[in-house]
C-alpha cells in the first residue's frame, strides 16, 4: 500500500513557522511507516522534538490494547490527552505528559501550543493508522 499524502489545515496563530514546518515532516515521517510499532514510535520521538528546549514533556500512546512511550517516558500530574477513534472503530489515545517549560513562556500559551500541534497531527496519524491495517 503507498501512503497518501495528508493535508494538514493548521489554525491559524499560536505556532511560530519552524514548528509549522517540523509538523509538516512529521506527518511525512509517519507516512513513510510500514508497522504500528514503527508509526507510534516515530509519533512520539518526532512530537517530543517539536518544542526543542523550551518545553520538556513525554508521550504515550494507548491503541488495540498496546502502550508506546517516548523515550525517557515520565508521567506527570500536568499533562493534556486526546482519544482518537480510526475508520474501522478502534480507539486510541495520546497523552502528552508536561515536565517543565521555559521560565520566560506563559503556561497557557505552551497548553495551547501543544494542543494546537496535536490537533494539526493526529488526523494524519489516524490516517497512517489506515493506511497501515
Amino acid at each position: 500500500m503507498v501512503a497518501e499524502k495528508s493535508k494538514i489545515k493548521l489554525p491559524a496563530g499560536g505556532l511560530d513557522i519552524s514548528q509549522l514546518q517540523k509538523i509538516n515532516q512529521i506527518v511525512i515521517e509517519l507516512n513513510k511507516s510500514k508497522t504500528l510499532e514503527k508509526l507510534f514510535n516515530c509519533f512520539c520521538a518526532e512530537f517530543s522534538s517539536l518544542f526543542s528546549n523550551s518545553v520538556m514533556f513525554s508521550v504515550r500512546i494507548f491503541f488495540d490494547n498496546l502502550e508506546y512511550r517516548s523515550r525517557n517516558f515520565q508521567e506527570t500530574e500536568t499533562y493534556l490527552h486526546s482519544s482518537f477513534k480510526t475508520p474501522d472503530h478502534k480507539k486510541g489515545r495520546i497523552d502528552i505528559f508536561i515536565q517543565s517549560f521555559s521560565s520566560n513562556i506563559q503556561y497557557a500559551k505552551v497548553l495551547s501550543d501543544i494542543e494546537i500541534a496535536l490537533g494539526s497531527l493526529q488526523p494524519s496519524l489516524i490516517g497512517a493508522i489506515s493506511v497501515i491495517q
